[in-house]
């Protein structure tokens, strides 16, 4: 059996769940928030990825050698936009309360909201970013 080393990042929004860590599609194991773990997989294996929820990452070619050493990554810049996104929404609730005949904040709520919409499901093979170190 072959031997992987996957570092995974600690992260805000993912803190809570595991990623699933996948070779040739078949469940090796799974890694926490912040943990380095080391994975035996079977010597035929060409490839991992991984899987948190119903979002994954890119398939990364594993090489012959004995020992590799990969990093996982959540989107970073998703996390962003979610906090930007509740921000935009409290914002709103609290101007449409305040003053009701205003609707400009709709107007920056919206890209912000379509762009997580658009990670969270055309883009959700993406979420997660596998790379080797």
């Amino acid at each position: 059996m072959k031997k992987i080393a996957i570092n995974r990042s600690s992260e805000y929004v993912n803190a809570l769940r595991d990623y699933k860590i996948y070779a040739d599609n078949q469940k090796i194991g799974a890694i926490g928030n912040g943990e380095i773990k080391t994975f035996e997989i079977p010597e035929n294996a060409k490839q991992i990825s991984a899987k948190i929820d119903w979002c994954g990452s890119n398939s990364v070619e594993i090489s012959s050698a004995e020992n590799q050493n990969f990093e996982i990554k959540g989107q970073e810049f998703l996390t962003k936009t979610f906090l930007i996104s509740f921000v935009g929404i409290i914002l709103h609730l609290i101007c449409t309360y305040f003053f009701p005949d205003i609707y400009w904040p709709s107007i920056f709520i919206i890209p912000f909201f379509l762009i997580l919409i658009f990670h969270l499901t055309i883009n959700r093979k993406n979420y997660l970013t596998i790379r080797k170190i």
